[in-house]
């Protein structure tokens, strides 16, 4: 009897053992997965299994100590779900804008010449009982030095048996009433992506002597490559399981916001060149720009560029945008059109636009517009910040959806696509901006880069190379070189043109140095992750040196700017954190170290500051920071950052650098 119980255990046991495998596999295969109550994922060698419900350490099997370790760069390999960002983790649920499906949709001939509003009759009755009457307007771009950032409708026009034909190149206004109480019951705005006579045109003058490359571009704001692994489970999986794509884990920003990084990357300047060359703050400024997707457009490229938010896009939020439409499919009319709708706030962000998540907007856009010029050549640009912008946890609500847009695009994508799927920086406040961790992610975004299988065989070197930079330290600039060789594999003879934001900066079809430092590639040390920083007394009396020199910094950019009537004084109220770089190699002399204070402040706002550290006589390392304070020279750098959220206490300026380091009297 014993012996038959003993068998029946080992029997269930092995029964188990069957089960367990192709999960644990699947696991391994798909690097995460995420359960109602568990996330299991495997990166770099380490496997972690977090249990949502329980308060305790994750435990590591295996785990890279380094990202990247050189005598020029050391970034620590931080686990996704250590105790400094897992304390900050909350599962985030999609949240839908409407009850109800969209009662109006646009519907494109064969030749995607025409579109044609189409209401919904079958839906009428969810809006209205007694039925509805329906207009459309179209969209304008304003004028004058305003052309950017205004709009006009032109009268509305009553549609008649449930379609009508719109604008092909504009945005359309749709409004819907019901017909006894003439009360509205719906209203949207649909932007067609039609082929007019100047993108017709376009194609059929292109012309290329090799197999040329197409560029989809997808970003999304405020996405470090750590927050995706914990709020993006599911799209990293779909990713890393198709061999095709390629991550690239040391990607380091070179700037503050969103505006340098993109600069960088689609025109090579730095923040200093791009308001010396193309000031955003004047009418036409931007214009002046040589911009990557002018270069594509040269050659016949049909190109576009979307965002969702019309408050915070890149190049209008404190600045006068574009007087000729940059791009072939310009939506910023689209934009403000949205911003007309009734607006539901989620997460502190104008997450709904009427009843449709903004963000989704841009994916359909993206979507849509692959699928009309699959079979041409493209350059298209479509960027989102609603969803993540603000808070750490948001990117969570869109995980499913992404993916399955991503798996779309794919789909629609010809088999000469290059897609870049990417963020400019992790989250920029929030509590976990006071931690080591939060420190790194702000300054390394996620980037995924995926091409064709025949670039592969045709080109193995550079396809090699492609890999090989990885695991190297890569920028925004070595973007906006690769970006002019995808046009030189494409069969254009352009001349390359050096970024001039970084000298040393260039294509990643050619192999990084291992031994790059920040220096090297114009990351000025502010926003260097390169220092291997390690968490110091903050009590110490170089701190406190450290944090009366930031305070003065603050004051002198507010005099400097004519603000101090207008911008209160700060005092120090604590140290928060401070962290100081290590050398990179056991031995090596350190003249100079770097050291990280973080302060709050009176009016409440929290700063970050990088000072440098410079030793005459004596070696940094391992010396005791109060023991040597008096010998010690320090330097603080010009970036500052702001960890907490200003916007609603900043108001009275315009000057964008000015609200970091503003709170209003």
């Amino acid at each position: 009897m014993e012996s038959a119980k003993t068998t029946l255990q080992f029997h269930r046991y092995m029964l188990y053992l069957i089960l367990a495998v192709p999960i644990i596999i699947t696991c391994y295969q798909l690097g995460t997965i995420r359960t109602n109550n568990e996330i299991v994922f495997h990166t770099n060698g380490r496997t972690t299994v977090l249990d949502l419900l329980s308060k305790s350490t994750p435990v590591f099997v295996s785990q890279g100590e380094y990202l990247i370790k050189t005598p020029q760069c050391t970034i620590l390999d931080l686990d996704p779900w250590n105790p400094d960002a897992r304390h900050f983790y909350k599962n985030e649920s999609y949240t839908s804008c409407t009850s109800h499906p969209l009662l109006t949709s646009v519907h494109m001939n064969e030749n995607n010449t025409v579109a044609i509003l189409v209401v919904d009759k079958k839906l009428v009755p969810k809006y209205a009982k007694d039925g509805v009457s329906c207009c459309v307007s179209s969209v304008n771009r304003g004028s004058g030095v305003e052309i950017d950032n205004k709009i006009t409708y032109t009268k509305c026009r009553t549609i008649s048996n449930n379609s009508i034909e719109i604008d092909n190149d504009r945005p359309s206004m749709v409004t819907c009433r019901s017909l006894k109480k003439k009360k509205e019951v719906y209203k949207n705005v649909h932007v067609p992506i039609a082929i007019t006579p100047t993108i017709l045109n376009k194609t059929l003058n292109f012309k290329s002597f090799a197999r040329p490359l197409s560029v989809l571009w997808v970003g999304i704001d405020s996405v470090s490559r750590l927050n995706m692994i914990r709020t993006m489970p599911k799209t990293r999986a779909f990713l890393l399981n198709d061999p095709s794509w390629l991550e690239y884990k040391v990607f380091n920003k070179i700037g503050d916001n969103t505006f340098p990084n993109l600069m960088a990357m689609l025109t090579g300047l730095d923040n200093t060149q791009a308001y010396s060359r193309c000031n955003p703050k004047t009418p036409g400024g931007l214009d002046k720009c040589d911009f990557i997707w002018h270069r594509f457009s040269a050659h016949n490229y049909v190109t576009a560029y979307a965002e969702d938010s019309y408050v915070m896009a890149t190049f209008n939020y404190g600045k006068k945008g574009f007087t000729t439409p940059p791009v072939d499919y310009y939506m910023r009319s689209y934009q403000l059109a949205c911003g007309d709708l009734k607006a539901r706030t989620v997460d502190n962000s104008p997450y709904c636009t009427g009843p449709e998540v903004d963000g989704e907007r841009i994916w359909r856009a993206a979507k849509e517009f692959t699928r009309v010029h699959g079979n041409h050549s493209y350059f298209g640009f479509f960027w989102m910040n609603t969803y993540s912008h603000q808070q750490l946890n948001t990117p969570g609500r869109m995980d499913a959806k992404v993916q399955a847009y991503m798996n779309d695009l794919m789909k629609l994508a010809d088999n000469n696509t290059v897609i870049i799927f990417h963020s400019d920086h992790g989250i920029r406040f929030g509590k976990i901006r006071n931690t080591l961790t939060g420190y790194i992610e702000e300054r390394m975004p996620f980037l995924f880069m995926k091409f064709p299988a025949w670039f592969q065989e045709q080109f193995p070197e550079e396809y090699n190379n492609l890999k090989l930079n990885q695991d190297r330290l890569i920028t925004p600039y070595d973007m906006y070189m690769t970006l002019q060789d995808i046009l030189q594999y494409s069969g254009f003879d352009d001349d390359i043109t050096q970024s001039e934001g970084c000298q040393n900066c260039h294509s990643l079809f050619a192999p990084i140095d291992l031994n790059r430092s920040c220096a090297d590639v114009a990351i000025a040390e502010h926003w260097c992750t390169c220092f291997n920083y390690r968490k110091e007394d903050g009590a110490t009396k170089l701190a406190h040196k450290a944090a009366r020199l930031l305070i003065e910094k603050i004051e002198n950019i507010t005099a400097e700017k004519n603000a101090t009537s207008k911008c209160a004084k700060f005092k120090l109220v604590k140290i928060l954190n401070t962290y100081r770089s290590q050398c990179f190699e056991d031995g090596a002399d350190c003249d100079q170290n770097f050291l990280i204070v973080v302060i709050e402040t009176k009016p409440t706002a929290t700063f970050e500051a990088t000072m440098s550290l410079k030793y005459n006589g004596k070696k940094l390392k391992g010396a005791v920071l109060d023991d040597i304070e008096d010998n010690v020279e320090m330097k603080m750098y010009s970036g500052i950052s702001r960890l907490d959220a200003y916007a609603q206490t900043a108001k009275c300026t315009d000057d964008t650098y000015l609200k970091l380091m503003c709170h209003c009297k």
